[in-house]
């Protein structure tokens, strides 16, 4: 297990339980790629598990505001750096579904 494998396990530990009223969803599984529903409280990331997944979640927090919600849902391929913005929470959709991973080949 990779450094950041391990600490993105501990950021997502916490785990939610579902989709509460009030959030942005950005991703696919059903949306466009990309397409952002704004409902209220968090930004849902939807992960496709393919490269292009770290780009969308570099966006996503590029574009986010301190104290904004990042949620991760399904499991995100990681292919570059991902930079974390402080005064945001980051946490996973699911304790069994929502999984960050080195994509094969990728040098972090």
């Amino acid at each position: 297990m990779s450094r950041f494998h391990g600490f993105v396990g501990v950021l997502l530990a916490s785990g939610l339980g579902g989709l509460a009223v009030g959030q942005t969803v950005v991703g696919q599984g059903g949306d466009a790629p990309g397409e952002q529903t704004q409902v209220e409280a968090a930004t849902v990331v939807r992960c496709t598990n393919e490269p292009s997944d770290a780009a969308m979640i570099n966006a996503v927090i590029a574009a986010s505001q301190p104290g904004d919600a990042i949620v991760f849902d399904g499991p995100c391929q990681i292919t570059e750096t991902i930079k974390l913005l402080g005064n945001r929470s980051y946490s996973g959709q699911s304790r069994t579904g929502t999984v960050l991973w080195q994509g094969q080949g990728a040098t972090l």
